[in-house]
């Protein structure tokens, strides 16, 4: 670690460039892989997947939406 620490304080500009370069490298990389991201997580012949054909083909969409759920609580006897 010393002489990590060392090459480092004695390298400062080089290390600030280096760094400099990885973040705009990264920038520029980050446009062409957050295309290739998908939030699909479904398999076909599944439950999930055949339910969602079936909610889409019934209601005409909503089948691949997050469900709303909703709730209703009651006091105790009513």
């Amino acid at each position: 670690m010393r002489r990590w620490a060392e090459f480092v304080l004695s390298h400062r500009k080089w290390v600030v460039v280096f760094w400099v370069l990885v973040a705009v490298a990264g920038a520029i990389v980050s446009g062409s892989v957050s295309k290739r991201l998908t939030y699909d997580y479904s398999l076909p012949g599944e439950p999930g997947t055949q339910t969602a054909q079936l909610i889409k083909e019934t209601f005409g969409n909503g089948g691949y939406t997050a469900p709303y759920l909703v709730s209703v609580s009651f006091p105790e006897g009513l």
